[in-house]
């Protein structure tokens, strides 16, 4: 017997709509801000991923009822936000209260948590015994505690899917503003901001494209592939990719030496046209010199992850000081190799820089902007082992990585590098064992 094939979700069902009669897409209007066809939802970019919010803005979500009365018992599982629908949040707040509870068969425990975002700040969600247990070994001693909540909505309320300890030390003020600002940008980015759909992109076509628009997301969000279209920017004649090791060709190219070094697998170094008259001799001088194009290239990562993920231009990169200063050092070391104006070697190392965002499968690079979106994605899965696990196997969690965050390589050293960063930035206490290529807890 055949399987019955699943219909398609009435949120992904943007087929039923007709793009020819205009506005047939828009339910209801106030004011500029339109409210859409519940098919268009999954169109949405706080739609299908854990959208960081406060616990304030989710419990004074708009009431949508008016708008789709017809299909109000088919949309319990989303709140809305201005007009942006979402299904799954995430949000992080001390703990004020915990209890256990038994219900027949089911032992859990309820988690009272305050983000102290306004006057209905706090909200008490049920986990599992199991849950409790993994995150909380000793009972009635996690007040202040600074935690993350994901999940999904039931008949409107949050129901919890993963919780952890984003800080274990109480009133931990430094995390809880980290988290804060996370929110009040996507707030400020998204949120506050009305949602408008394209009508006439999605006009002829089967399906309508997701309108692209910047947002930060939450840590371990579920990677998606983009639904926006790819568009080509100009882009400056580039030659034959000159072999970063050294090594035959066909070889990873941009490892890095050193048991933690910065290293990405995109990182490419190339020889181009029209940017000097010595650029073959500048090429090789570069290639000598490798050790101080990771060392840029680390320091720039470091700048991304201090600004919260925001996207950055080029420009801004390069013009934040210690990016810069690596820059002019590595600049002077190269003209002291070849003998050349130093203005000539900035402008080939961040076009060789500019390269790597391009083609680092981590970063979105188009008209000179930077997105570090699976780049964060990374950044906060590796956060997040670091406070609930003892030990990590670097080479088996590079496999995880590769299949969450859907790129074809990672790089073990490009983890270890954002390991080390991440511990000697914080009050983690864990150690390299570099024969076994792991990390141990201390």
């Amino acid at each position: 017997m055949q399987a019955c094939k699943r219909p398609k979700p009435l949120y992904e069902q943007s087929e039923r709509i007709d793009w020819r009669s205009p506005g047939s897409h828009v339910v209801a209007k106030k004011y500029d801000v339109e409210y859409y066809r519940a098919e268009l939802f999954s169109q949405a970019v706080t739609f299908g991923k854990y959208i960081p919010v406060f616990i304030n803005d989710m419990k004074s979500q708009f009431n949508f009822k008016r708008h789709y009365i017809d299909l109000w018992g088919q949309l319990d599982d989303l709140i809305m936000i201005n007009n942006w629908p979402i299904n799954k949040f995430a949000i992080v707040g001390k703990v004020t209260g915990e209890s256990h509870f038994d219900k027949r068969d089911y032992s859990g425990a309820r988690i009272r948590i305050d983000d102290s975002s306004g006057k209905d700040s706090n909200v008490e969600v049920l986990i599992s015994l199991e849950q409790y247990e993994a995150i909380f070994p000793e009972p009635g001693v996690n007040y202040g505690k600074l935690v993350e909540v994901r999940g999904v909505f039931k008949n409107w309320k949050p129901v919890v899917e993963d919780i952890v300890v984003v800080s274990p030390t109480p009133n931990d003020s430094t995390s809880e503003i980290l988290h804060w600002n996370i929110r009040v940008q996507f707030r400020k980015t998204v949120l506050a901001k009305a949602w408008k759909f394209d009508a006439t992109a999605a006009q002829g076509d089967d399906v309508p494209k997701r309108e692209s628009v910047f947002y930060n997301v939450a840590k371990n969000v579920a990677p998606q592939k983009s639904m926006e279209p790819i568009t080509e920017t100009p882009r400056r004649d580039v030659g034959s990719v000159t072999n970063f090791t050294g090594t035959s060709p066909g070889t990873q190219v941009g490892t890095i030496h050193g048991e933690a070094g910065a290293s990405t697998n995109d990182t490419k170094f190339v020889k181009i046209s029209g940017v000097s008259d010595n650029s073959e001799t500048i090429s090789q001088a570069l290639l000598d010199n490798k050790d101080r194009y990771i060392k840029l290239v680390k320091e720039s990562l470091i700048a991304i992850i201090k600004r919260l993920f925001n996207e950055i231009t080029l420009d801004e990169l390069v013009s934040d000081r210690f990016v810069l200063n690596q820059i002019n050092v590595f600049a002077e070391v190269l003209q002291r190799a070849c003998g050349y104006l130093d203005i000539t070697y900035r402008q080939e190392i961040i076009f060789r820089l500019a390269l790597y965002f391009r083609d680092s499968e981590l970063f979105e690079f188009t008209d000179n902007v930077i997105k570090p979106l699976k780049f964060q994605l990374m950044y906060y899965s590796i956060q997040r082992k670091l406070s609930t696990r003892t030990q990590i196997k670097t080479l088996k969690y590079v496999d995880y990585l590769t299949k969450k965050l859907q790129i074809s390589n990672c790089d073990y050293k490009l983890v270890n590098f954002l390991i080390r960063y991440i511990v000697s930035t914080s009050d983690l206490h864990w150690r390299y064992i570099k024969d076994e290529i792991k990390w141990v807890k201390s």
